[in-house]
């Protein structure tokens, strides 16, 4: 119930427009072939959750839709066009579920602020980045600015002029 019959003949469609319709979605898919139904999912008071099911007639033209209208606007919001997994690949979970599809989940990965604070860096690390060993001192390097070699360019080896 609320579904379409035939999930190898259906695209999900995504980040729509809250104010987006069924006649909107269809208005975006019917070029590229027949579609049979549109099922806009609501939440209990009946206001749009952002994404929707379409189902077409002819398989073909479902995938051509899946191949070109991904990214093009529905009410000026780009949306994405993928096909529908929950019924097609088994064992197949939403990403607020912690499946989805490519890399890992959200939840898994470091945060950015943990990573050279000692959160998940060795002890030896901290505030000194991935550069020479700890006995060039905080910043590593040597000194020198690099023209030791280069004839007498003011490097501060180099001594009075």
């Amino acid at each position: 119930e609320g579904w379409t019959r035939d999930p190898f003949r259906t695209l999900f469609v995504s980040r729509l427009h809250y104010d987006a319709t069924e006649g909107d979605v269809r208005g975006l898919l019917e070029p590229f072939g027949a579609v049979e139904e549109v099922v806009l999912v609501k939440d209990r008071e009946g206001k749009s959750r952002g994404y929707a099911f379409v189902e077409f007639r002819d398989p073909r033209d479902m995938k051509e839709a899946y191949q070109l209208a991904d990214g093009r606007p529905v009410l000026g919001r780009p949306v994405k066009v993928d096909v529908e997994r929950g019924r097609t690949v088994e064992a197949w979970l939403p990403r607020r579920l912690g499946g989805g599809l490519g890399g890992e989940s959200r939840a898994s990965r470091p945060k950015k602020r943990d990573l050279g604070r000692g959160g998940l860096l060795p002890p030896d690390h901290r505030g000194r980045g991935f550069g020479p060993p700890s006995d060039y001192g905080p910043r590593g390097g040597g000194g020198g600015g690099g023209y030791r070699d280069a004839g007498n360019r003011g490097g501060y080896r180099d001594g009075p002029r």
